[in-house]
């Protein structure tokens, strides 16, 4: 099977990921294509194996309603990534695989922390982030971009905890200094959101989370513009499946919250 049947396979295995996710039919075509990729991977072919951690990540995904299925996925994808970032493929542009395997740990790392596999869960987030701090160029930039989203979904939560302990002036600094980093941060992913449908579901995810963090900073009113700009970028990309619309109600259902503080924008 050549490259352009695979890249088919892997193809509709998200089309199934976005319009049934988890179904049958989602995780067959997904395991269906792993299959192709390994036999691609085998032989030798370039670019083989990136196909390969494309399908393993879409097959951990398919199966997350599973985890120790998943689990295993996600430790298979793993060892084709690190070899990915130890003997880089001639035929792939590093900085844009590096950029590629940051995204996906956006599925892998949870699933390996909830099955425990906490030590495989912080090699994988320590060797990513030294193969990103390597990578130039806009890939290099994006995928730096991407494993600050964890970064500040954690400090979001710690800060919170924080305030509510009434220990706001001791991290009133530290506040201040990664909402500042994190608008930085937003910047790359606005040059990134018209590449694709996951790229602009990341920018409503990061503008959520920076509106958390200034929410803890007590601005509400930037909070809630911040919402109002994830709600929108949401809302654009909500139909194409059932994953894209519960994101674009959680994000509804967030700027609600502020509603009282402040009203909607009218029209």
């Amino acid at each position: 099977m050549g490259i352009e049947a695979v890249d088919a396979m892997a193809d509709h295995a998200d089309e199934l990921a976005r319009s049934e996710p988890s179904s049958a039919r989602a995780v067959g075509a997904a395991r269906d294509a792993v299959t192709a990729a390994q036999a691609l991977a085998a032989d030798g072919v370039p670019g083989g194996r990136l196909r390969l951690a494309r399908s393993l990540w879409r097959l951990t995904a398919a199966n997350s309603g599973n985890p120790q299925t998943a689990q295993e996925y996600a430790l298979r994808w793993w060892t084709v990534c690190r070899s990915l970032l130890e003997r880089p493929d001639p035929a792939e542009d590093q900085n844009r695989v590096v950029a590629r395997i940051a995204y996906w740990l956006g599925v892998v790392v949870p699933v390996l922390m909830t099955t425990h596999r906490t030590a495989e869960a912080a090699e994988v987030m320590e060797r990513v982030a030294e193969a990103a701090d390597r990578a130039t160029g806009p890939h290099g930039e994006h995928a730096s971009a991407r494993l600050e989203i964890f970064l500040f979904t954690a400090t979001a939560d710690d800060f919170a905890q924080a305030v509510i302990a009434g220990r706001r002036a001791e991290i009133a600094d530290d506040l201040d200094q990664m909402i500042h980093r994190a608008t930085r941060t937003v910047a790359v992913f606005e040059r990134h959101a018209a590449d694709g449908v996951f790229e602009a579901s990341e920018l409503a995810q990061v503008l959520r989370i920076i509106s958390r963090l200034v929410t803890v900073a007590g601005d509400l009113r930037l909070a809630a513009h911040l919402l109002d700009r994830a709600e929108a970028v949401s809302a654009a990309i909500a139909h194409h499946g059932p994953a894209f619309r519960a994101h674009a109600d959680g994000i509804r259902r967030e700027r609600d919250g502020l509603t009282t503080h402040v009203p909607r924008p009218r029209g």
